[in-house]
């Protein structure tokens, strides 16, 4: 196990060192299948709270101050990497909310 040093900087030395574990532990380039998702579509941006859990500018229906910014207000999963859309929309809901707020 790679320990973090003191000051914060690890060495070329024990990079290496832990590169070496690593592969001792059969973890080397290409072993190692890694899956992550991003979750959409669970708390919908929408006018209509019937089917939808946050208005427009991401605060939720009938919570005043209450604000969702993640791909959760995404309709439904985009299929693609959403991390610009979801920066964007967080964007345009910080500005809302310090105009509002």
């Amino acid at each position: 196990m790679l320990e973090r040093p003191e000051g914060g900087t690890v060495s070329e030395q024990q990079l290496r060192e832990f590169d070496r574990q690593l592969e001792r532990h059969g973890m080397g380039p290409n072993r190692i299948m890694m899956f992550t998702a991003h979750q959409m579509g669970t708390c919908r941006m929408g006018a209509d709270p019937r089917n939808s859990v946050t208005g427009g500018h991401s605060e939720v229906h009938g919570v005043k101050g209450l604000f969702v910014c993640d791909g959760s207000i995404f309709p439904s999963a985009s299929g693609v990497n959403p991390m610009l859309s979801i920066m964007g929309l967080a964007h345009m809901a910080s500005q809302y909310i310090k105009t509002s707020m």
